[in-house]
């Protein structure tokens, strides 16, 4: 059965934008709807929605230590429009504060 899958379209179709490479941990966390559309649209990485991306961002941010990102996520958890988006990064900045 897997090996009826892999017989799919070519991996290309799913590739990004070498775009996508320009992108830093900070530009994913302060992504917003309308950069999000203009850089995803027609990518995989269109299912997981502006928060869903920037959640993610701060998530990978706390647990690799990027404590050059402390002041991105704390604007995050001031002042991201989604309720979701301030709660992973309020816990994101205690995770980055307890390993300074």
């Amino acid at each position: 059965k897997a090996s009826r899958l892999a017989s799919g379209p070519p991996l290309e179709a799913y590739a990004t934008s070498p775009a996508h490479a320009e992108l830093g941990l900070a530009d994913l966390i302060r992504i917003d709807a309308d950069t999000f559309r203009a850089l995803f649209r027609r990518s995989p990485l269109w299912r997981t929605h502006p928060g869903g991306m920037c959640r993610n961002a701060l998530v990978v941010a706390a647990n690799t230590g990027r404590n050059d990102l402390v002041e991105v996520v704390r604007e995050a958890a001031d002042e991201d429009p989604d309720a979701a988006v301030r709660e992973v990064a309020r816990w994101a900045l205690a995770e980055l504060e307890a390993k300074r």
